[in-house]
């Protein structure tokens, strides 16, 4: 038999269909304007979870799809809708007593976003707390 034989793809028709990227995959990739509407979803049903139920590790992994979400606002240059998103994950990771690893993630997030809005000073007061 022979090695291309062995080798060539397998026919269109025997192909596994393509599983949708994640929002990480869709970040990563650069994408976006693709991943903000899947993340924007997730806040939704992260902030709806957190009503029906506010235990501390609802809200923190909230404030984590926030975080997501406004680092991605801020990719495209949404400042408007970054900051205040960034803020919000701030005050739920501060009111949760997250670890100090999640309150530094959420304080560079919201230091970059007034950063990148040219808030150099706000954005210094940030990066410094």
């Amino acid at each position: 038999m022979a090695i291309g034989a062995v080798c060539s793809p397998l026919p269109a028709q025997n192909a596994l269909p393509e599983q949708p990227l994640s929002p990480a995959e869709l970040i990563n990739a650069g994408r976006y304007e693709e991943a903000l509407p899947l993340l924007a979803s997730l806040e939704e049903k992260w902030a709806a979870a957190v009503e029906r139920d506010p235990q501390p590790a609802y809200q923190l992994d909230w404030a984590r799809v926030l975080r997501a979400l406004g680092m991605v606002e801020d990719r495209i240059a949404n400042f408007a809708r970054a900051i205040p998103r960034q803020e919000q994950a701030l005050d739920l990771v501060e009111k949760n007593q997250a670890p100090v690893g999640l309150r530094g993630d959420a304080l560079d997030a919201l230091g970059l976003a007034n950063h990148h809005a040219g808030d150099f000073l706000t954005a210094e007061t940030w990066f410094l707390r």
